[in-house]
């Protein structure tokens, strides 16, 4: 058989699977040809505006289709991330964000659709995402100039008495609704943007337009001079118009092939087993993976074990991104090796094992010389809150601990006790022209705290390029400080049977699994 023959049966199979697939899910919930035609455009589109060519949704993001049989209903995929969607995962919802068939798995903030397309009857797509550069230009006074004209800002306090939160309710839901009003688009002050288009293929089309308007805005500020996206409501360059039906459906075309190859060629899920050392392994990969970016070579994650409090686990002396169950070694909090003396542990293994015996509150840490914070480190710049996911950094901004001295590492037990005396009962702490500590309640949780502190740390830097005055999101009133994911707030529910870290974190843990698994 030729090359050539060889993609036709690949290209062909992958094709069949996956109208199989499709068709099965059409079956389940009785829908149409022609709504079943829009919920394969909606896994596609939830997989191309994941991906790392686009990489316009997280974890907690979502994209919704109106029905073209019933204009009164909605698709919308269950609470699972986008970049894992399948066609069995598609919800229909009535314009209450109701779902039709009594499913309960769905996203809390589903009202941010259902209440677009109750305003709008234009609007046949809408995506909810938290992309660094749209998110930047919610916080501040600088307008995002896009399609020739700046975007509306929803602010949530001005309806939540006062409070940060989500879209949880339909009142919420309405009032952001009004506040997109005829525009395509509606910023979220420190959460997000809300995008509308009259197709799925033009949504994505149209989201990525924007992001590319708000990099491209984002480096004008920054070199200073005269910028002309800020002095008038009109663009006069390409960047003013929308793309032409022919271009959008070349991309969405193209997109598509990549996404059917992907899903082709990815290799099955496999059971995980929830040992302290295989999950420990996993977090170390994702927290160095490129998608994440946290960990370099020398960057680590250690896990208490959940039945001797005294004991933690932790890797060898090796790069995070290839460690495995092997490599896991067992301490006690002098940092003393349960097996015996070793001569491959890690130079800084003493910041753990001092912050554990400090804080018995603690069940993961992670050390991390993560560029981005360690740029704020050493700058008299603050490092404050600048989206939602970060509320518990606090209202003053992180706290920082200086070693001092030319030796920056804390490879004693000595300076190990300073550190862990200057973290308190703080979440994490930045360590002058050295990196980040980060602690919480679990692995699971420990990583997310992890990625939104490096998201964060970007999102500032941009903010602050563009100029302007910065509305930094505040934490919450009364609540503890804890992991709050875009999607959800404080009053989220847990799952029972999950791997502790709530509602929205165990979804972006089986995400990440399946990522550093090659199962996606």
């Amino acid at each position: 058989m030729s090359r050539v023959e060889a993609m036709v049966v690949f290209v062909v199979g992958s094709l069949f699977l996956w109208n199989l697939v499709s068709t099965e899910s059409a079956k389940a919930q009785n829908v149409s040809p022609a709504d079943k035609a829009t919920i394969d455009d909606l896994v596609y589109a939830n997989r191309i505006l994941a991906s790392s060519e686009l990489g316009i949704l997280d974890v907690w993001g979502h994209v919704s289709a109106r029905s073209l049989t019933n204009p009164n209903h909605y698709f919308i995929s269950r609470y699972v991330s986008p970049g894992v969607v399948t066609a069995a995962d598609i919800i229909e919802n009535d314009l209450d964000s109701v779902s039709v068939t009594g499913r309960k798995d769905e996203y809390q903030e589903r009202f941010i659709h259902g209440e677009i397309y109750k305003a709008r009857p234009d609007v046949m797509a809408v995506l909810h995402a938290h992309t660094p550069e749209l998110v930047v230009f919610g916080v501040s006074s600088v307008p995002l100039y896009t399609i020739g004209s700046p975007l509306p800002i929803f602010d949530i306090r001005k309806f939540n008495k006062g409070m940060p939160g989500i879209i949880t309710n339909p009142e919420l839901g309405k009032v952001l609704a009004e506040s997109l009003g005829k525009s395509p688009a509606v910023l979220m002050w420190g959460h997000g943007v809300a995008v509308t288009d009259k197709s799925v293929a033009g949504l994505v089309s149209r989201v990525n337009r924007m992001r590319k308007d708000a990099q491209v805005q984002i480096i004008a500020g920054s070199l200073g001079g005269k910028n002309s996206s800020t002095e008038s409501a009109g663009l006069t360059n390409r960047w003013a118009s929308e793309n032409s039906a022919a271009d959008i459906k070349s991309e969405w075309e193209g997109w598509k092939a990549m996404i059917s190859k992907r899903m082709a060629n990815a290799k099955p899920a496999t059971q995980q087993l929830r040992s302290t050392a295989e999950d420990l392994v996993l977090a170390n990969k994702m927290l160095a993976s490129e998608e994440l970016g946290v960990l370099d070579a020398r960057g680590e994650v250690s896990a208490r074990d959940p039945v001797n409090p005294n004991h933690f686990y932790i890797p060898r002396n090796v790069s995070s991104a290839s460690a495995t169950t092997q490599d896991v070694i067992e301490y006690d909090l002098d940092c003393t090796p349960v097996g015996g003396p070793r001569g491959d542990q890690r130079p800084e293994i003493y910041i753990h094992c001092s912050i554990y015996a400090a804080r018995p509150d603690v069940m993961a840490i992670v050390h991390a010389h993560t560029p981005e914070l360690v740029g704020f480190s050493r700058s008299s710049i603050a490092y404050r809150t600048v989206q939602g996911g970060a509320r518990f950094i606090g209202a003053g901004g992180l706290s920082k601990f200086d070693i001092g001295g030319p030796d920056l590492a804390i490879d004693n037990l000595q300076k190990g006790k300073r550190l862990a005396q200057a973290l308190g009962k703080k979440p994490a702490l930045l360590l002058v022209n050295h990196g980040v500590v980060v602690t919480d309640s679990s692995l699971y949780t420990v990583v997310n705290r992890a990625e939104d502190l490096k998201l964060n740390a970007r999102m500032q830097l941009q903010a602050i390029l563009l100029g302007g005055k910065i509305n930094y999101v505040q934490p919450l009133p009364g609540t503890p400080e804890k992991t709050i994911a875009p999607g959800e707030n404080a009053a989220t529910p847990q799952v029972p049977g999950g791997n502790g870290g709530g509602r929205a974190l165990d979804r972006a843990w089986e995400y990440w699994r399946q990522m550093v698994a090659g199962s996606r």
